[in-house]
């Protein structure tokens, strides 16, 4: 087992269970009328951790999504995010970012002591339009290397950004994904799903241990997959949503995590992620180490995935988000595993123009 993570922020290997925060419709709009000063109605989105409301005008007109973060989670761990958005916007103008909105006293977070059980911090986030890859269907190789490209720029936006809410250690965090699979995994029913998880989380596990000092850090998004990332009008993806998982954490961890995603659309196949990898290098180039990683790092996200999902729905039964998840996620773990390593990343190479020992 790779060695416990020893952080400021949220821990979940310390903390492993975070059922979402219960929050009514009537709730959330009385939220908005008292702290944002909205008449509005709301429409519960999904979440694995967090409680999130579509927020709608008289005229139907969505005017942002409501977030209620779950309270594990510090205020400092929270102003990182919105910092983080802020200084994508700011480096890349001309992606769309979703930023907190103000509330009436002109703060981007909203602190409510009788909302659940602790502290709630609410926030009020700009809505993109266009929506999300997710239902797309089969990704086209341009879309995924859009992907990429959208990877690429957002990782090298947040090159030099620091901050002390950074310091956490969530589970989706890649340097933490072999612990994640070993102390979730038996909530995975079927026995012999079980053992195809551990085997695969350990043979990636034992490419990446050698390589992990040589794995440059930064803050990184985390969870830029194709539910975050939202289309323009050309179909390509200019949007980021959702700053949830903002960590400081391998930079690599970015474009593995992303390009998992598209596993899960029919009619892919582990080379599917091809296009976007290289998009994605020639904004940020990939070092040597970064390379021989990024597959292994692709398994054990899609095997921290399945796990989670187990563990979550035993917490969270009524959440159809994850329900909704279950399938899709086993399907990506077996296509992420239906090659060997040394092959990916051996196309991986190839398809960068990249010589064996670079």
């Amino acid at each position: 087992m790779s060695a416990g993570p020893r952080v400021a922020g949220f821990d979940f290997l310390e903390q492993p269970e975070l059922p979402a925060p219960q929050v009514t419709d009537a709730q959330a709009t009385q939220l908005l009328s008292t702290h944002y000063g909205l008449t509005a109605r709301v429409g519960s989105l999904g979440s694995n951790q967090d409680k999130n409301f579509l927020v709608y005008d008289g005229d139907d007109r969505v005017l942002g999504v409501l977030k209620i973060a779950n309270p594990a989670f510090t205020a400092t761990e929270l102003a990182a995010q919105d910092a983080g958005a802020a200084a994508i916007a700011a480096a890349e103008p001309t992606l769309r970012v979703a930023v907190p909105l103000p509330n009436l006293a002109g703060e981007s977070s909203t602190t409510v002591t009788d909302l659940i059980d602790g502290t709630a911090h609410v926030r009020l986030l700009r809505f993109l339009s266009g929506g999300t890859l997710f239902d797309k269907g089969h990704l086209a190789p341009t879309v995924v290397a859009g992907m990429g490209e959208l990877a690429g720029r957002l990782s090298r936006a947040l090159r030099d950004f620091r901050h002390p809410g950074l310091d956490r250690a969530l589970q989706w965090d890649l340097r933490y994904a072999h612990d994640v699979v070993t102390t979730l995994v038996g909530h995975v029913t079927d026995p012999a799903a079980r053992d195809r998880l551990t085997t695969a989380a350990a043979a990636a596990w034992s490419r990446i241990a050698p390589l992990a000092e040589a794995l440059p850090r930064q803050a990184v998004h985390l969870d830029l997959t194709d539910a975050n990332v939202v289309t323009a009008s050309t179909g390509l993806p200019d949007g980021i949503i959702d700053f949830g998982d903002l960590s400081d954490t391998w930079a690599v961890s970015e474009i593995a995590i992303t390009l998992s995603s598209v596993l899960r659309h029919p009619g892919a196949d582990p080379t599917s992620i091809l296009p976007g990898l290289k998009a994605f290098h020639a904004i940020r180039p990939l070092s040597g180490a970064e390379v021989d990683a990024i597959w292994p790092l692709l398994v054990l996200r899609t095997a921290v995935l399945v796990v989670s999902c187990a563990h979550q729905v035993i917490l969270d039964p009524d959440n159809e988000y994850l329900t909704d998840q279950a399938d899709d996620e086993v399907r990506m773990f077996e296509r992420a595993t239906s090659v060997p390593l040394d092959v990916m990343t051996a196309a991986i190479r190839a398809e960068l123009g990249l010589a064996e020992g670079w």
